[in-house]
């Protein structure tokens, strides 16, 4: 899906995720860049709806990942969907902490099924 706000965003991804495993949340109105403006809206918004926050390391699939990219305050989301997705996140983001303009230009092809996908470096 092309990236358009509020409409195919990480809210929207993560929200039909889990009504696709029959976990229905609220669909919150939220406005851009909400974060520059001190709204915490993924912290104030998931604890009502009973998600708790895991800080020990004990992710599983399925859990939601909140991050803070640019900003103090949380204004990105993803789903945790095993540990291959996850090295390649830990993987891109040890490349993007060395050279951001180096890390732009690196293109993967993902092969292998949904649950033990492969990533390999293509240039």
């Amino acid at each position: 899906r092309p990236f358009v706000f509020g409409v195919y965003d990480c809210f929207t991804i993560i929200k039909d995720y889990y009504e696709a495993q029959d976990i229905n949340i609220f669909p919150y109105e939220y406005e851009w860049e909400f974060w520059v403006k001190g709204k915490n809206l993924s912290i104030d918004n998931f604890e009502k709806e009973g998600i708790e926050m895991v800080t020990d390391g004990s992710i599983k699939i399925h859990d939601l990942i909140l991050m803070a990219l640019n900003s103090d305050i949380t204004n990105h989301a993803g789903i945790f969907v095993g540990l291959p997705a996850a090295a390649g996140a830990l993987f891109f983001n040890e490349i993007f902490q060395e050279d951001l303009t180096n890390a732009s230009t690196i293109q993967f092809d993902v092969k292998g099924p949904i649950n033990n996908p492969v990533l390999e470096r293509i240039n």
